[in-house]
């Protein structure tokens, strides 16, 4: 938290990466604690700086899903996909990039969020216009996953 405090107001942007790595780490490590107020606070100013930060919205979106918030937790699933094919996880070292954290939003995440959405149909449509526009195979997976459980009829 001191190396936080220690960031002057003009160095809190989204070129700033040891900024942007200690408000993840603190949201981390907040989050371990289940001290979401914390955990929380710091996801916020991390996402104001860069929206499209892809460990921050990973972690935001289990905030949401704690909060059983599932609408925004899976919008959240979703912007944290399209984060991914920004082609940036080198400059950031993301955490959450690889194909564990891929497996953990498409096989867990998107189900849970998916099948307590009160709007499946619309997110199912976005994200099949999101898997045509970027070709992302993460966004293909999401698509798969969403059909799968339209087909299987799990949905509700």
């Amino acid at each position: 938290e001191k190396t936080l405090e220690s960031v002057p107001g003009n160095e809190k942007t989204n070129d700033n990466i040891v900024y942007l790595k200690t408000l993840f780490l603190l949201s981390k490590i907040n989050l371990e604690k289940n001290n979401m107020k914390e955990a929380l606070q710091y996801l916020d100013e991390g996402l104001h700086v860069k929206k499209d930060h892809a460990d921050l919205l990973f972690l935001w979106s289990l905030c949401l899903g704690n909060a059983k918030r599932y609408d925004e937790m899976f919008a959240s699933l979703i912007r944290y996909l399209v984060s991914l094919t920004a082609q940036d996880e080198d400059r950031y070292e993301y955490e959450f990039s690889g194909e564990a954290a891929l497996g953990e939003v498409c096989d867990k995440l998107i189900p849970l969020s998916y099948t307590h959405s009160s709007t499946p149909q619309e997110f199912c449509t976005i994200v099949r216009q999101l898997a045509e526009k970027t070709q992302s195979p993460a966004i293909n997976k999401a698509l798969e996953t969403i059909t799968a459980i339209d087909h299987n009829g799990l949905q509700g």
